[in-house]
């Protein structure tokens, strides 16, 4: 089951979509302590929704006080190394060495419903993305060992 307020925005305009159906929208919850209740949307994901989602746990400090939550997200594909344009080093720091790279990237596993307008609208950064896949130089440091290169950061 996923109930999240950051995504309601992805699940409203998707869930006519096939990554997400609307479920039980008649439920009340407790609210707290109070006891008030509420109607909430129940978001459930489909088959080809669980293909794209991803739970990690992560530290969330409040108040000075760090506790682990669980942070999920939802994503449309995996960026990829297309092709390197440029490299520019390496830079030698003692043994270490890096290297600057320009390069191009590429979408692997692109979810079919990021091609629908409603998604797109709603994510126009997302948008931006799919469109310069393959067209947008990319810039970024790379370590260099003796057994090849790795991203830095």
């Amino acid at each position: 089951m996923f109930d999240s307020a950051i995504n309601s925005n992805w699940l409203d305009s998707s869930h006519d979509l096939g990554g997400v159906r609307i479920e039980s929208t008649e439920d009340r919850q407790a609210y707290r302590t109070t006891g008030h209740t509420f109607k909430v949307k129940r978001y459930v994901l489909t088959a080809s929704g669980k293909r794209f989602y991803s739970e990690k746990e992560v530290n969330q400090i409040d108040l000075g006080a760090a506790e682990k939550v669980m942070w999920s997200d939802i994503s449309y594909g995996k960026k990829s190394l297309d092709k390197i344009v440029k490299r520019d080093g390496p830079m030698k720091f003692g043994d270490y060495q890096e290297a600057n790279v320009k390069y191009l990237f590429k979408i692997d596993g692109l979810a079919s419903w990021t091609e629908k307008s409603e998604f797109r609208t709603a994510f126009p950064y997302i948008d931006q993305i799919i469109d310069t896949a393959g067209k947008q130089e990319q810039q970024g440091a790379v370590k260099l060992t003796c057994l090849g290169g790795s991203p830095k950061g």
